[in-house]
């Protein structure tokens, strides 16, 4: 029994000299040199989860989780972008809401990526996807992705920021 623990310790020794000559030897060789290694950032792990089961969305973002309580985009969230005032072109139409912004932490964020928000009225918020040069390429884009997920959403056209007739 001594002489196998004398053993794994003689052993562990001589890997542990093994490595460190191989890292001299490189060192003299200059093929590699550290000379700074910063610790690791932990300040964004800070995630609460609301069940014990982790669950991805369609692109290996996390679902199911709040950040801290507050209410700001989980960092495996894309913050959704307002609509700029000179788009020109075709976008799919998710839904609308009044009176107040869809929460940060709302499923439509686990759904889809790169949403853009079109603020019609004061009170409402429409919630876009896509960006598409003509008709077809949208309509497409709805019947092949979108339609299954969310049966009622629709083509829009825009014409420098402003909502045109859908042809």
């Amino acid at each position: 029994m001594i002489i196998n623990k004398l053993s794994i310790i003689f052993f562990a020794f001589l890997m542990i000299l093994t490595i460190y000559t191989n890292a001299n030897v490189i060192n003299k060789l200059n093929i590699i040199s550290v000379t700074n290694i910063s610790p690791l950032d932990t300040s964004d792990l800070d995630v609460m989860f609301t069940s014990s089961r982790i669950q991805t969305g369609a692109f290996g973002e996390m679902v199911n989780g709040t950040a801290k309580g507050i209410e700001e985009a989980p960092a495996y969230i894309r913050k959704p972008k307002d609509l700029p005032a000179t788009f020109s072109g075709y976008k799919v139409e998710l839904i609308t809401i009044y009176n107040k912004k869809l929460s940060l932490n709302d499923k439509l964020y686990t759904k889809f990526g790169g949403i853009t928000i079109d603020q019609r009225t004061g009170t409402s918020y429409t919630y876009l996807v896509g960006s598409f040069e003509d008709k077809a390429a949208c309509d497409d884009y709805i019947a092949k992705v979108i339609q299954s997920r969310y049966p009622d959403a629709k083509g829009v056209k825009y014409n420098k920021g402003t909502v045109v007739n859908y042809k």
